[in-house]
């Protein structure tokens, strides 16, 4: 005698866990995964400030302006870099 099991039976397991899956899919989706989406680090900065003449980068307060009822510094950035130094924000 020949047994023969029904489709139904051998497909249970893997439907039952196509349905967990789906299910740890959707809930993925719905309240995130754990993960983060912003990082923060703080690094430190050494800067020396002397009075020499040959230094890469040169600061020198010229005169104070008023523009717009406001007064604004007009300072003269002096650069050896050897690199263009376009964007400067003080």
């Amino acid at each position: 005698m020949n047994v023969a099991t029904s489709p139904s039976t051998r497909v249970r397991p893997l439907r039952a866990l196509s349905i967990a899956l789906a299910f740890a899919a959707a809930a993925g989706l719905i309240f995130g995964t754990a993960g983060f989406t912003a990082m923060e680090a703080d690094r430190g900065l050494a800067v020396n400030v002397t009075d020499d003449e040959r230094a890469y980068l040169g600061y020198a307060p010229l005169a104070d302006e008023v523009r717009d009822g406001e007064l604004t510094a007009v300072v003269e950035y002096r650069n050896r870099c050897g690199s263009d130094l376009d964007d400067i924000d003080v």
